[in-house]
C-alpha cells in the first residue's frame, strides 16, 4: 500500500468495517518544520507557555497572518487534492490543514504525497457545506 505512516489512528478501519462507506471526512495536514523546544525547557526548569510560542506572535494581532506552515506546502497539498478530483476542501491557514471528504483510494494516494504530514479522521463529522 505504500507509506501509510501519515495516516493517524484507525482511519482505514472506517472503510473496512463498513464496505458500503464511500467517503470519510478527514483532516489533511501539510508538512511543516518540527517544533524546536527552547533550551530553558529542560527538566526542573520552569518555562512559561509564552516562551514555547514561535517568534513573531504579535503578527497575528497586527492583522498579518504568520504561520509555521510554508505556503508552498499548503499549495502542494491543494494541488494534490485537485489532481485527485476532490470537490470541496475547507482550507485552514492557522493549522495548515484541509478538511475534505475522501474515498479509500484517494486517501491512500494522498498518503504517499511528500507534502502531507498527517491525515486524521475528522471527529466532529460536520458537513462541508
Amino acid at each position: 500500500m505504500g507509506a501509510t505512516s501519515v495516516i493517524r489512528g484507525k482511519l482505514l478501519e472506517l472503510f473496512d468495517e463498513d464496505s458500503s462507506r464511500g467517503k470519510a471526512t478527514v483532516i489533511v495536514e501539510a508538512k511543516r518544520a518540527p517544533a524546536a523546544v527552547p533550551r530553558t525547557a529542560q527538566a526542573g526548569v520552569r518555562t512559561s507557555p509564552r516562551q514555547l510560542l514561535p517568534a513573531g506572535g504579535g503578527a497575528l494581532r497586527s492583522g498579518s497572518v504568520e504561520t509555521s506552515v510554508p505556503a508552498d506546502a499548503m499549495g502542494a497539498v491543494e494541488a494534490a487534492l485537485k489532481d485527485l478530483g476532490v470537490g470541496r476542501a475547507h482550507r485552514n491557514e492557522l493549522s495548515g490543514s484541509f478538511v475534505v471528504e475522501l474515498t479509500r483510494d484517494q486517501l491512500e494516494s494522498l498518503s504517499r504525497n511528500p507534502a502531507v504530514q498527517a491525515i486524521r479522521a475528522n471527529t466532529l463529522r460536520r458537513k462541508l457545506s
